[in-house]
């Protein structure tokens, strides 16, 4: 399942603001759900040639905890009640439960920005 064909990854991106590669990269331990909170530490790169691998944020300022609207972990708790947590607890995956490439979903995150 891919974050573009999936309705809760639209809203949560939306939501919360997040950046495509923070979006792609969160797992299910920086979802605050009880604080409601997501903490940004790092985010999802993918470099042609290599598998896609979790880094920190381009700059020490990217790095934050940022309140959740309910909608956003509302969208968070629907797709992850349907969908298994893929590798490493990330919340979004594709139909085979690896990372998602950013040029996979390129054209969808371009219309909803």
């Amino acid at each position: 399942m891919t974050v573009t064909s999936v309705p809760s990854g639209r809203v949560a991106g939306a939501a919360t603001g997040l950046r495509q590669g923070e979006l792609l990269g969160l797992t299910v331990d920086r979802v605050d759900f009880l604080r409601r909170t997501i903490r940004v530490d790092r985010q999802l790169v993918t470099v042609s040639g290599q598998a896609p691998y979790l880094a920190p944020p381009k700059t020490p300022s990217s790095t934050r905890t940022i309140p959740a609207p309910q909608v956003g972990l509302d969208a968070l708790a629907a797709h992850l009640a349907a969908f298994e947590p893929g590798p490493d607890g990330l919340v979004f995956t594709d139909d085979r439960g690896h990372a998602i490439r950013r040029p996979h979903i390129g054209h969808t995150w371009r219309k909803a920005a």
